[in-house]
């Protein structure tokens, strides 16, 4: 099989694998043009508690799926269950100890309907674990098909809902709806639906895999919001929409990191060769590094008027705190691309050390910078500490 880095075929389902985000930046200049900047902060901590719950359900059993040569059906039932266990206690755990609390902290008063969408939220990652097996049979196009349909039609119902007077609540509905529906047609498009299957015969390859990439994770969300933690506890919602957006908006970029993971750890798992895989990642670095060039410049010289002329005076105070988040962003993307090559050879622990020495930098870095210097600071933090942490891995 040719394993070319760039082919028409590669490029095609490079460009059907980031659609999904172009619909969601559409959707994000949408609703910040339809909303406050304050209303847009409220989400942000809204999407904040979410986003936590997904980072927590995540034990990444996907990456075991496509790494793990010959997989059985057995053993990809055995990481579903796994996965859908904890993620149903956990779900249960946060609604009976803790459902107040985050009812008071959102401001939610009528909460059972948000409530059962937390309860998807907590499933979601292993019920998309079909998009794996179908990543693994190199079927990209069957896997990223449904995210790109469901950014569509999760469009289409946020924009009916914010003209229906939903307010701030039709960013939330929009980006719910869109797991539901590509949870909805992976379903109907795997080639293989995983069933709850209890055994423990592959338990210890799972957590060997599996638990190192957890925790990294974990610790890594922790790390990539603990400025919007402090922006939330040190500033008012305003702030925290201009920073929620430009955030948001800068790293844009390292959605095509995500991506390269996901199109790679396939074809990379198949190199039975150390230096084939060492060849792959030599050319992607190069692109990757023109690209971060390329995309710095304009950035610079171009973001001003850009900001002006698509989200409006409103978001003005955002640009110079995008500028230095971008660079942070790009800086990330090139130092952060190894990973792949590491986790096809079934090396895990390199996520939750990077994470862990991330956690250990960025925490009082952060800290400091937003005391002093608010929404400035949290950028400039953010900057300083990618560079430090990128400086201690190599």
């Amino acid at each position: 099989m040719n394993y070319r880095l760039l082919s028409n075929k590669k490029i095609g389902v490079s460009v059907l694998a980031f659609a999904p985000y172009l619909v969601a930046l559409g959707m994000q200049v949408f609703f910040s043009k339809q909303l406050l900047v304050e209303e847009v902060g409220v989400f942000a901590l809204i999407w904040l508690f979410l986003s936590m719950v997904l980072a927590f359900s995540n034990w990444n059993g996907d990456k075991y799926i496509i790494s793990k040569k010959d997989i059985s059906k057995d053993e990809i039932d055995e990481v579903f269950t796994f996965e859908i266990v904890v993620s149903v206690a956990l779900y249960l755990i946060t609604v009976f100890f803790f459902r107040d609390v985050v009812n008071g902290y959102l401001d939610i008063q009528d909460s059972t309907l948000f409530w059962v969408a937390v309860g998807f939220m907590f499933c979601y990652f292993p019920l998309t674990r079909t998009r794996a097996i179908l990543e693994k049979r190199l079927s990209y196009v069957s896997a990223y098909s449904p995210i790109f349909i469901a950014n569509i039609i999760a469009a289409i119902i946020g924009g009916v809902c914010i003209f229906q007077g939903f307010g701030l609540w039709s960013m939330v509905i929009w980006k719910i709806s869109t797991h539901l529906i590509e949870v909805l047609i992976l379903f109907f498009v795997s080639p293989y639906i995983p069933r709850l299957r209890f055994n423990i015969l592959h338990t210890s390859d799972i957590l060997s895999y599996c638990l190192p990439l957890f925790v990294g994770g974990t610790i890594g969300f922790i790390t990539l919001n603990v400025d919007r933690i402090l922006v939330t506890s040190f500033m008012g919602e305003r702030e925290l929409g201009l920073y929620y957006l430009a955030f948001s908006l800068s790293h844009i970029t390292l959605i095509l990191r995500e991506l390269i993971a996901r199109l790679l750890l396939p074809i990379l798992s198949k190199q039975d060769f150390k230096e084939g895989k060492i060849q792959i990642f030599g050319r992607l670095n190069g692109i990757l590094q023109i690209f971060s060039v390329v995309s710095a410049i304009l950035i610079t010289y171009w973001s001003d008027i850009l900001f002006q002329f698509v989200f409006g005076e409103k978001w003005s105070d955002a640009v110079p705190i995008f500028i230095v988040l971008c660079y942070a962003a790009l800086f990330k993307l090139v130092g952060g691309a190894s990973a792949t090559l590491l986790f096809s050879a079934m090396r895990t622990r390199v996520a939750f050390d990077v994470s862990v020495l991330n956690l250990v930098v960025s925490v009082p870095i952060l800290f400091l910078t937003i005391k002093s210097s608010g929404l400035s600071g949290a950028a400039t933090g953010v900057l300083v500490s990618i560079v430090v942490v990128t400086i201690i891995m190599y």
